[in-house]
């Protein structure tokens, strides 16, 4: 038995089935992650917060490690930050002195939740915005994490002094990229993001004589 077809019915043959492998393979590459055609890409976000986990507390001067600040990042597909600026205000506790400097903040560090460093140790720098100044590359992971500054008080603050720290990602946060794509992802907010409070207190040494 010979079946005969004439061309038309030939064609939508043909065209039936380039349609129904083209679904089939759409289906499959967006399953599989093996095709771009036809998909979004995805933007990514890159978002800034004071942390409310790192709050307002008593830090130590003349020893390291100690706690200047906490953000929350949020980011939406993986970026990598290739520098990450801060300001600081010193409020002072008596109009007399000492006078301590941003220079008189030294081995900061960037932190995440589990410890590790991140970006540093770098020195506060004295003249101008940017007194906290990362120049690491800092590749921060998916979902919203907390990061932590810490560094070292000299002796010239003063009991009572207190710490702010700052920054305004839109800004301060440069050449943010999504690691994948390569596009340029622009930090939010644009506005300042303050962080918590420290303030400076003594170190002292108790010695208990046997009687």
């Amino acid at each position: 038995m010979v079946l005969k077809f004439d061309k038309l019915e030939v064609v939508e043959m043909r065209l039936k089935n380039l349609i129904f492998a083209t679904l089939i393979l759409a289906v499959l590459g967006k399953g599989c992650g093996l095709l771009s055609y036809g998909q979004e890409s995805r933007v990514g976000t890159l978002n800034v917060q004071n942390s409310p986990t790192v709050p307002s507390q008593n830090i130590a001067i003349g020893l390291a490690d100690q706690v200047l600040g906490g953000i929350v990042v949020e980011v939406g597909g993986e970026e990598t930050v290739e520098a990450m600026n801060f300001d600081i205000v010193i409020g002072l506790a008596s109009p007399e002195g000492p006078f301590p400097d941003i220079d008189d903040i030294t081995n900061i560090v960037m932190v995440d939740d589990e410890g590790r460093i991140m970006a540093g140790p770098v020195d506060g720098a004295v003249g101008g915005n940017n007194a906290v100044r990362f120049i690491d590359t800092v590749t921060f992971k998916t979902g919203k994490h907390t990061y932590t500054l810490r560094c070292r008080l000299s002796a010239d603050f003063s009991v009572n002094d207190q710490i702010t720290i700052s920054t305004i990602p839109s800004s301060d946060w440069t050449a943010v990229r999504g690691v994948v794509s390569g596009n340029t992802i622009t930090p939010s907010p644009s506005s300042v993001v303050v962080l918590s409070t420290m303030t400076a207190k003594s170190t002292f040494l108790r010695v208990i004589e046997p009687i």
